[in-house]
């Protein structure tokens, strides 16, 4: 039996992590208290997030994502596929509407611009595998917001003390 396993919920209260403080640990598990973490702003229109996990040797990103109702996205690419469910409102695309308690799978290698319902504002729980980027006029993509670039907004924000920082490159000595 592992050791986890016999540990009493009252031993786990007794432990005293902070409720309202996020917890790494050095296994590289992670308790994140997605309600004390600030929404960043994000580069779609009318948009932030909130950075809840990053694994970066799969360009992985976990996020609540919000979008203000009623507003109509930029062109954006999804490098990989985007795992979204609806937590409330909704939006809509090319393939139909999604909403809240949807989920949407986007695959990866396409371009689109959702437009959020007036209702309510749209709030997901949403994993990007390998990032986003805008659309040029010419339909070229332009630039990439991978994990690294939502970690380092949501770091600027105060909003990435959760998550492991990105390894620091090393000279090789010669």
């Amino acid at each position: 039996m592992n050791q986890a396993a016999e540990i009493s919920y009252e031993k786990l209260i007794e432990m005293g992590h902070d409720p309202k403080q996020s917890v790494r640990f050095p296994d590289k598990s992670v308790i994140v208290r997605c309600e004390h973490i600030p929404w960043t702003p994000w580069a779609l229109k009318g948009s932030s997030f909130k950075l809840l996990y990053v694994n970066r040797a799969i360009g992985m990103t976990v996020a609540l994502i919000k979008i203000e109702k009623g507003t109509q996205t930029e062109k954006h690419f999804h490098f990989g596929e985007a795992h979204a469910y609806v937590l409330s409102g909704a939006f809509g695309y090319e393939h139909g509407l999604a909403y809240e308690g949807d989920l949407l799978v986007e695959g990866g290698g396409i371009a689109h611009e959702p437009r959020i319902g007036d209702d309510a504002d749209l709030i997901t729980f949403t994993i990007f595998f390998g990032g986003l980027g805008g659309v040029k006029e010419d339909g070229t993509v332009d630039g990439c917001m991978s994990c690294d670039a939502m970690y380092e907004m949501a770091k600027a924000n105060g909003a990435a003390d959760h998550i492991e920082p990105p390894p620091v490159a090393r000279q090789a000595h010669g």
